[in-house]
């Protein structure tokens, strides 16, 4: 009985089969194209290395040129320091100034990293 009612589903069915060399070209154009993704996708991994690199040795380089910086701020606060009043903000300030540095320090250096990379991707990217 199931056997007479799928018969009678697929009685009319009469799929149009394409010929052999169109299935191909089609097949063939379709490799193409992935292929052409993939070239496409090892190039830009290869652009971001490139960027990333160059980045990290930016923001490397700005972090230890600022940081052979800290002595002389350092003897800047301290000549400030007379010229404060012992309860104010600018006093606390003056006691904690390597941590507020480091972090000064650290953030100029994140900001140089992050603009390295944006402009390397930029001047390396593939002309369309």
């Amino acid at each position: 009985m199931d056997d007479d009612k799928l018969k009678n589903i697929f009685h009319d069915f009469d799929p149009v089969i394409s010929s052999d060399i169109r299935f191909m070209d089609k097949l063939q154009r379709n490799l193409n194209a992935v292929e052409i993704v993939r070239q496409q996708n090892r190039m830009m991994l290869a652009r971001n290395k490139r960027a990333v690199v160059i980045a990290a040795m930016a923001g490397f380089l700005v972090g230890l040129i600022f940081s052979f910086a800290l002595p002389y701020i350092g003897d800047m606060i301290a000549g400030l320091r007379p010229t404060l009043d012992v309860g104010s903000v600018g006093y606390i300030l003056a006691d904690n100034y390597q941590l507020i540095t480091w972090l000064i320090i650290g953030a100029v250096s994140v900001f140089t990293s992050l603009n390295t990379y944006e402009l390397v991707l930029s001047i390396i990217r593939k002309p369309a």
